[in-house]
């Protein structure tokens, strides 16, 4: 579990606390990394086979990676706590 109140998350910079808006557990945010990551991929096939203009898989892995620093930086500073 996430704790928003808690002194750590307070000092969080505000992309994580965007980042991490709406989760309170990291299994998850791990979750929603990994569907972005896939879905990055499946758009990038997609859309070079059907419209190479549209570049829609690469927000996707934006997202992905904003995700995946928004969690190493919580990790790093031990705020997940054991359910």
């Amino acid at each position: 579990m996430l704790d928003k109140t808690s002194q750590g998350w307070q000092q969080a910079p505000w992309w994580v606390k965007i980042g991490l808006f709406a989760i309170m557990k990291r299994k998850t945010a791990l979750t929603y990394e990994y569907t972005a990551a896939a879905s990055g991929v499946l758009f990038t096939v997609l859309t070079l086979l059907v419209n190479p203009v549209f570049w829609s898989g690469l927000l996707l892995f934006a997202i992905a990676y904003w995700y995946a620093v928004s969690i190493r930086w919580v990790d790093n500073h031990n705020l997940w706590q054991a359910v």
